[in-house]
């Protein structure tokens, strides 16, 4: 196994193995003459469960790295940077404290964001609370996204995007939010001002809201979004619609909006549990009727389970090295379907890995790197 998760345009300098004091031993870009981190360290390094806090103040937590050796004495996992003073078991309250499960498989634990980085006006701790509880909230927003416009805007956005995916792909400061904050991306710069704006439009409200987001302002974007939200009607009657409507959304992948024309719920939101409803056998809850469709438990089958003298082995680096941008954009190509967390449908990612030159070019491997 590789001793860091380093990928091929990699440098280790800011590995797993480098944030422990080690060097690599056992890395591609090592193999390939482009490690870093083969020199000595001076940062302590953990040993064990037992020994694994640091002394170092400000120094990432090294128990991150630890794994639960029995049920009897579970432990915690830091997501997060230790406070200036130096204390390994103070957090800031923007990365949450998470409790691991039992006997979980060795993993590499994300970098730590500290009060140092800047991100516009707001420090590293500031800007990683804003984008997790904004997450919390753009993820049960209706989707109301135009598509990205053309020319020097629509550039910043995917070129902003690459830089998201990339800072998780090279381990950078950023790792442990920037995913999150490429999802909120969408919904906060690409909320459609009012309904039957134009691309004119578009284009001012992507440049003023690009120019907060490099400020850090998200409290701003999510304000704005969020009295967007509010003013949203609900959705046209369905004698606006003809059928040529509902077949170019089933042609486009748009499988949700073009149910949506059937019916006359204006929100589509799940069901509540509680909730009694008609069916074919009668009137019931909709907990009830999802535990009847659930299927019975059936003993297990031996040959499903893995031999217990029998170790998986373990896959080597390089089968990972064909995912590469030109891959990820023929993918793009390919795709249909609904719009995920990010608000962006299949056609939207076909665009923004598409239309914008060298700015999907980048997006495209970055993407790629994640994958990796």
């Amino acid at each position: 196994m590789p001793c860091c998760r380093c990928n091929g345009s990699g440098s280790c300098r800011g590995c797993s193995c480098a944030k422990n004091g080690e060097i690599c031993t056992n890395c591609l870009p090592l193999r390939r003459g482009q490690c870093r981190n083969t020199g000595p360290r001076d940062l302590p390094v953990a040993t064990s469960p037992d020994h694994a806090e640091s002394t170092a103040p400000g120094n990432a937590l090294p128990q991150a790295t630890s794994l639960v050796t029995s049920p009897e004495q579970p432990t915690q996992t830091l997501i997060g940077n230790t406070d200036r003073a130096g204390d390994p078991h103070e957090t800031s309250d923007a990365c949450a404290v998470a409790s691991t499960a039992d006997l979980l498989p060795p993993y590499t634990p994300l970098s730590t964001v500290d009060h140092a980085y800047r991100w516009g006006s707001a420090d590293g701790p500031a800007i990683c609370l804003k984008v997790n509880s904004c997450y919390e909230e753009t993820v049960h927003w209706r989707r109301n996204v135009f598509s990205v416009p053309s020319g020097k805007a629509g550039k910043e956005f995917v070129a902003e995007m690459a830089r998201l995916y990339l800072s998780y792909a090279e381990e950078s400061q950023i790792e442990s939010f920037a995913l999150t904050a490429a999802m909120i991306l969408p919904p906060l710069i690409l909320q459609k001002p009012y309904r039957g704006s134009k691309a004119r439009d578009h284009v001012k409200c992507v440049e003023r809201r690009m120019q907060l987001w490099r400020d850090g302002d998200i409290d701003s974007l999510l304000h704005e979004g969020r009295a967007i939200q509010q003013r949203l009607g609900p959705y046209a009657d369905n004698n606006t619609h003809d059928a040529r409507t509902f077949a170019n959304h089933m042609m486009n992948g748009k499988v949700k909006s073009a149910v949506r024309l059937l019916t006359s719920d204006p929100k589509g939101t799940p069901l509540p549990l509680d909730k009694v409803v008609s069916s074919s056998s009668g009137t019931d809850t909709v907990r009830n009727i999802l535990h009847k469709k659930h299927p019975a438990g059936r003993p297990v089958t031996v040959s499903t389970l893995l031999p217990e003298d029998g170790a998986p082995q373990p896959t080597h680096p390089i089968v990972f090295e064909s995912l590469t941008g030109h891959l990820i954009r023929a993918t793009a190509l390919r795709t249909e379907g609904a719009a995920g967390p990010s608000g962006i449908d299949a056609l939207g990612w076909r665009r923004i890995c598409t239309s914008f030159h060298d700015a999907s070019r980048a997006l495209c491997d970055a993407i790629a790197a994640v994958s990796r």
